[in-house]
């Protein structure tokens, strides 16, 4: 099974503000085990995950720090989850899909 996720994955809900949060691996840790106790991970397991948008639009006004701590969280969550998310997969433009 395939997801394609379009999005530019900064989170901005009333659990998460991607945009303030300094996702440093601590940081990234303690989220993902606030949400497994929460039972709020999906299983994903055997879905092979692309990312399309990712680094667009607001990502302009971001530090490169910033970008890779979005980066990192997105490919640490969906492993936690079950699913194939490569960095490869992981961007801006989706430049191959071979599904």
């Amino acid at each position: 099974m395939t997801l394609v996720v379009f999005s530019d994955m900064v989170e901005e809900s009333e659990h998460y503000n991607f945009r303030r949060e300094n996702l440093t691996e601590r940081k990234i840790e303690q989220i993902i085990s606030q949400e497994k106790a929460k039972g709020r991970l999906p299983d994903l397991s055997g879905v092979k995950v692309y990312v399309v948008g990712a680094a667009a639009g607001s990502y302009e006004k971001m530090p490169s720090e910033k970008i890779f701590g979005l980066q990192n969280f997105w490919l640490r969550y969906f492993k936690e989850c079950g699913a194939d998310l490569a960095k490869e997969r992981y961007g801006g433009p989706l430049l191959e899909f071979k599904e």
